[in-house]
This record gives C-alpha cells, sequence and structure tokens, in this order.
C-alpha cells in the first residue's frame, strides 16, 4: 500500500509541525499509522518556515502534511508553498488540526491538496497520500 504505483519507492512523507504549538498527540498518531500502512515517515518539529522547504526538498519526499491546532497556518502554509513552488518541487499537500470552515476555501485555492480535521477516518488520510 505504501509504495507509489509503477514504482517501488515507498511513500515519503514529511510531517510538520510547529515549535510553538505543544498540540502534537494527532500528528504523531497519524505518522504512526502512515508508518504502519508502509510509507516512509519523516516527522520534524520546526521553528521557521524555511526548516520545512528545506527538508522537504533535501528528503525528498512525495507528500508533506502539516498540524495545527489554531493559527499560524495562514502565515505558515501559503510561505512554505510560494517556497516549494520557487524551487520547483511538486508534492501532495494536506492539511491537519483545527482549521475553521470558512478558511477551507481559502487554503484549497492556494494549493493545499486536503484537510484532515479532528474525527478524519485514520483510512482517508492514508489513501490520500498513498494514492
Amino acid at each position: 500500500m505504501g509504495t507509489m504505483a509503477g514504482n517501488s519507492r515507498k511513500v515519503r512523507v514529511l510531517l510538520a509541525k510547529s515549535d510553538q504549538d505543544a498540540h502534537d498527540r494527532g500528528i504523531r498518531y497519524i505518522a504512526e499509522v502512515l508508518r504502519d500502512a508502509g510509507v516512509e515517515v519523516i516527522f520534524i518539529r520546526y521553528r521557521i518556515c524555511e526548516e520545512v522547504t528545506e527538508i522537504a526538498l533535501q528528503e525528498d519526499v512525495d507528500v508533506l502534511g502539516m498540524g495545527f491546532y489554531s493559527s499560524g497556518y495562514e502565515f505558515d502554509i501559503p510561505t512554505i508553498l510560494e517556497a516549494l513552488k520557487a524551487k520547483g518541487k511538486a508534492l501532495k499537500f494536506m492539511v491537519g488540526g483545527i482549521i475553521s470552515g470558512d478558511e477551507v476555501p481559502k487554503l484549497k485555492a492556494i494549493g493545499v491538496d486536503a484537510i484532515f480535521g479532528p474525527g478524519t477516518p485514520t483510512e482517508d488520510v492514508v489513501r490520500f497520500v498513498a494514492h
């Protein structure tokens, strides 16, 4: 399940959580679920957005997932998406956590591929990452 279609290489996912946000139970659980599904997971806590961009490039990840408990995503997501685009890095981008419903269309419009809130079945996350 955790391999890319037509490829024997495992899907590589970078999961990132801000150092300023202590709420990491959800993203750590998703990391475990993805590993159990055969996905290669790199988990980081970051201080500045450039760290996320650089690690995504260095690790040649297929998917970037970021978790947010509250604000912060308004700045971090567009900053990271723009930096990845400037470097020519194409990947799937997912966001999880507490995201206001009226923010969802805005995030999708700037390039977020999937948004998973509390209570999302883990199978939905695995399906998104692995396909």
